[in-house]
């Protein structure tokens, strides 16, 4: 016997299916980040063969400066724009 997912969530409440979506997010996250961990596993070596030692190295040292900068500059995206959207509506009112 098969059960349906979806005809099942229809005829939960509406707190059911929150709870039902909110594990199925949490397990799809999970599954995603599974992936991209043995996807990443299975480059490195990949990488380091093709490019050779110093160009790999160089390779690291490119990708942790530019980590470091995206880290250095979360959440300065959507601040400045929500300043910005905020100035604007003020000059409008």
């Amino acid at each position: 016997m098969r059960i349906n997912f979806w005809s099942a969530l229809e005829q939960q409440d509406h707190g059911a299916k929150r709870s039902a979506l909110l594990r199925l997010a949490i397990f799809s996250s999970g599954l995603s980040k599974l992936c991209g961990l043995a996807l990443q596993a299975s480059a490195i070596p990949l990488v380091y063969r093709s490019l050779g030692p110093h160009h790999y190295a160089l390779y690291l040292l490119l990708t942790g400066a530019l980590g470091t900068i995206a880290l250095a500059q979360m959440g300065a995206g959507p601040g400045l724009t929500q300043g910005i959207a905020k100035a604007n509506a003020a000059l409008k009112i």
